[in-house]
Formats: structure tokens, C-alpha cells, sequence
């Protein structure tokens, strides 16, 4: 039975590591935040970047719909903040095997 596997990954915010799940805000200039991204949680924690997660398996010719909760919040990763835009991107990959 082949397993249906995740993988996530970004570009991380400034001074994090793959395991906080933090993304820099890749908008810079008048209007942007700045020191502030995104952080994606799975089950409250915060997602690992470049991690396989097991999602579900599969049968031979098996229609299944699999659901990944995740959540995304504000993260500051800087010394110094100030409002304004963030926009940051997560590549998604699923991995039959």
C-alpha cells in the first residue's frame, strides 16, 4: 500500500531554522513590514520545513481525499518592527511512494 507524503519548504525569515516554520516577508519598500512573517503551524506546532510528513496511504486505484490542517499566524524575526504588508510563499510537494 503506497504511502501519500508531504513536504514543505520557503525561503526562511531571518535568523530561524526549517524547524519554526518561519517565512521571511519577501515585500521590502514603503509600505511593507518589516522584521514580521509568516509562521505556518500543523497541529498547533510549527511546521518543519524540508520534513516528510505521512499523510495517508492508498489502495491499489483508490479514490481518496486527504485533508493537512495547517494554520498561519504573524512572526516577528526581527530586532525591530513596523506595520504595514507581508507576503511571503511555501512550496508545497506530495510525494506518492
Amino acid at each position: 500500500m503506497p504511502n501519500i507524503s508531504t513536504s514543505f519548504s520557503g525561503t526562511l525569515a531571518t535568523s530561524t531554522t526549517a524547524t519554526m516554520g518561519a517565512l521571511l516577508n519577501e515585500k521590502a519598500g514603503s509600505g511593507m513590514a518589516k522584521g514580521i512573517g509568516i509562521q505556518v503551524l500543523k497541529d498547533g506546532s510549527p511546521l518543519q520545513f524540508n520534513k516528510k510528513y505521512t499523510v495517508g496511504r492508498l489502495n491499489n486505484q483508490e479514490t481518496r481525499y486527504i485533508t493537512i490542517p495547517l494554520h498561519a499566524r504573524f512572526y516577528q524575526y526581527g530586532p525591530t518592527t513596523s506595520t504595514g504588508e507581508v507576503e511571503s510563499h511555501m512550496i508545497f510537494n506530495l510525494t506518492y511512494d
